[in-house]
């Protein structure tokens, strides 16, 4: 691997400088205001309907790609 060129090294210190170190961070905890505010997690019940489609869909993608298989052998 190249080494680091003398700009890259000065940015990488200037950047750094404004950080605080790990003991002086503050851990941040989620408050329960902030996991009240999440909203339930739906039921797959309610989305049968939309299985239902995504099936119908696949079975037709599946039968096209197959008919256009078949006619790649027919057509040349």
């Amino acid at each position: 691997m190249a080494k680091k060129s003398r700009r890259a090294r000065k940015g990488m210190a200037r950047r750094q400088r404004g950080r605080p170190i790990a003991s002086q961070a503050v851990p941040i905890v989620p408050t329960l205001a902030a996991t009240a505010a999440e909203p339930p997690r739906p039921d797959l019940h309610e989305y049968e309907y939309v299985f239902g489609d995504l099936k119908r869909v696949a079975i037709l993608a599946a039968a096209l790609f197959a008919l256009l298989i078949g006619l790649s052998f027919f057509i040349r």
